[in-house]
């Protein structure tokens, strides 16, 4: 059986050119002077920080990756049905007063981040 969340089925797709954005991304982004082009990077070259198996409508992950100096984190959703298609939820660069000073371990005390990411 597949995995709920398949980090390379996911690179295939992106691959693919079956990358889709939810809103909230797009809407986000600029503001955190992140281009689409920078979340690809994540995509394709970091790795999986956390996993949500049980996210609806599709199992998701964080993925992390220092792409042009910058450390960054994507939520991704991930639809395997079909061919498959990847949805980008939200990117941003991590802080140590949500994460430990690694930048991928999430602090005890923090839960996922608010609505206004």
């Amino acid at each position: 059986m597949a995995k709920a969340f398949d980090l390379e089925a996911i690179r295939h797709a992106v691959r693919s050119g079956r990358l889709r954005w939810r809103m909230h991304a797009l809407e986000r982004m600029p503001k955190r002077r992140l281009s689409t082009t920078h979340v690809k990077q994540v995509i394709l070259n970091g790795e999986v920080i956390e996993e949500y198996p049980t996210s609806t409508p599709y199992p998701s992950g964080l993925l992390h990756a220092v792409v042009d100096g910058r450390p960054i984190h994507a939520v991704v959703a991930w639809d395997r049905r079909g061919q498959g298609t990847p949805y980008v939820i939200t990117a941003y660069e991590p802080d140590e007063s949500h994460f430990e000073p690694n930048l991928k371990t999430r602090k005890k005390a923090s839960k996922r981040r608010s609505d206004d990411e």
